[in-house]
């Protein structure tokens, strides 16, 4: 058990006794605190399973972010055959629903950005989204044209292919989202040997680990996810929102550091590189969690994270000596 983890449980055991006024009351409740955690609780996979699914033990990872999409165009096939080509340890994929019900891979809600089409992605049928070009609007759309949206199954088995640690984020915490990994995972069992399914969503890790405690997990993470958007701006509009967002984080990145994994069982965390530091990759190895940074994209902070900090990063470009746009969502 971690030392927050236990100054946090010394604090709770001494608020309870504060408010009953009696020690009795207060180790009971503690008692059955802790009865309840241990109930809720799903173990972590095995470490040796971790250690090969995540590869740890070997050099810093590079991870290609949405594939890799700087190179080719984002969370494509034509991407992840690329990530492979340029020396990628593995791929970061992003997982969403067509209208009809269908698991495919894109980063944003809408189609506007990457492909020649127009709407939300959850408004339109897979038949439309497969008349689409993923790669109309990529840099290099002449050397990859005519790339299509991939659906889940069919970018995890191109991952399986290339051999490639697939880090599946899922950007929804429904119901609809862990039912489709999990339906993945059951057709092609193969697939729990090479991939990570992240989130920001602890619930959803939870889902699918309560069902399937096999699946290697990790949590995604970066400061003020309540109240700042990644560009910056604020988040939210509403006054209470303003006010109550602030308190929300810090008590989402204290449950982070505390209880969270302890109750989840991730075996990585994925982590804003600003954020990124000796100690705070320590704090997490010494947990036996993985740390990654995203997403390193300039060629100086390539170097500093894989020669200096020897931490693992997901980056847009896999040249080592470029850089790129930055895309860090």
């Amino acid at each position: 058990m971690s030392a927050p983890t236990q100054y946090l449980n010394f604090a709770s055991f001494l608020l309870i006794w504060y408010l009953s006024e009696s020690i009795y009351i207060s180790l009971t409740v503690y008692a059955l605190l802790y009865l309840i955690a241990q109930i809720l609780r799903v173990p972590p996979v095995d470490k040796s399973v971790a250690k090969r699914v995540l590869q740890l033990g070997k050099r810093p990872l590079i991870i290609g972010h949405r594939a890799a999409g700087f190179d080719a165009p984002e969370n494509t096939l034509a991407a992840i055959r690329e990530a492979k080509n340029n020396g990628a340890d593995g791929v970061e994929i992003d997982l969403d629903f067509t209208s009809d019900g269908v698991a495919v891979i894109l980063h944003d809600p809408t189609v506007d950005r990457t492909t020649d089409g127009t709407g939300w992605i959850n408004n339109l049928t897979f038949e439309e989204v497969r008349q689409l070009d993923a790669s109309a609007k990529h840099p290099n759309r002449k050397r990859f044209p005519n790339e299509k949206i991939p659906t889940l199954e069919e970018a995890s088995l191109e991952c399986l292919k290339c051999g490639l640690t697939l880090y599946l984020d899922v950007k929804g915490g429904s119901g609809q989202f862990a039912m489709a990994i999990l339906e993945l995972f059951k057709k092609h069992p193969e697939l729990r040997s090479m991939t990570v399914v992240c989130s920001y969503f602890p619930q959803l890790i939870y889902r699918i680990r309560r069902v399937d405690p096999s699946i290697v997990t990790a949590l995604t993470f970066r400061h003020q996810v309540l109240t700042m958007r990644v560009d910056g701006k604020e988040r939210n509009k509403e006054l209470w929102k303003k006010w109550v967002a602030p308190v929300a984080d810090f008590l989402l990145e204290c449950s982070h550091q505390t209880w969270l994994p302890y109750i989840i069982g991730n075996s990585a965390f994925l982590a804003n590189k600003n954020q990124i530091s000796r100690n705070y990759l320590k704090f997490w190895q010494a947990h036996d969690i993985c740390p990654i940074a995203w997403t390193v994209n300039d060629h100086h902070e390539k170097q500093y994270f894989h020669e200096y900090l020897q931490c693992s990063y997901m980056t847009d470009c896999l040249q080592h000596a470029t850089s790129c746009g930055d895309q860090s969502t």
